[in-house]
């Protein structure tokens, strides 16, 4: 009864041949167009890819954005304008930065949040960035959706003690 159990459970866990290792990086930025701007210095996130078949060459894979938390969730669009292709190499990373991610997180690029929402400050709390990879041409998912926790808070302006 045991084995069959555990055989049940193994057979139904799947093993992608790609992994997704996403970083937020703090401070964590309190407007969405922070992150959909690739021209910042610093950037608030960072992915690395790894196609863990090392026969594989060139293959092109497209990116999913999630965004949740605080009762505020969206993710981005199957088809990302702006977005330069994503081809990935057997064994070797390929790290994503502002840069890259900056399209998946423009407003015409995402769906599940209105206007609203996504022109004002990010109300402070605890939030997940969580990003899936999917070959181009068969559409299967490639990698298991692997996410990052950040923090945002908004610094209130300094408060004089001992004015002169």
């Amino acid at each position: 009864m045991v084995l069959c159990t555990l055989y049940t459970v193994l057979g139904y866990s799947q093993n992608f041949p790609v992994q997704v290792i996403p970083q937020a990086i703090p401070p964590a930025p309190i407007h969405f167009s922070d992150y959909a701007d690739a021209n910042t210095v610093s950037s608030p996130l960072r992915v690395q890819i790894i196609l863990n078949d090392l026969e594989i060459a060139n293959r092109e894979v497209r990116l999913k954005a999630h965004f949740q938390g605080n009762g505020i969730t969206f993710q981005s669009n199957d088809i990302v304008v702006g977005a330069d292709p994503l081809f990935l190499e057997g064994g070797v990373p390929l790290i994503l930065t502002n840069v890259e991610l900056a399209p998946y997180f423009q407003f015409q690029n995402i769906t599940g949040i209105s206007p609203n929402v996504y022109g004002q400050a990010i109300p402070e709390g605890a939030y997940q960035f969580c990003f899936e990879v999917y070959d181009v041409l068969s559409g299967n998912r490639l990698s298991n959706k692997s996410c990052a926790t950040t923090v945002v808070f908004q610094n209130e302006p300094p408060f004089l003690v001992m004015p002169r």
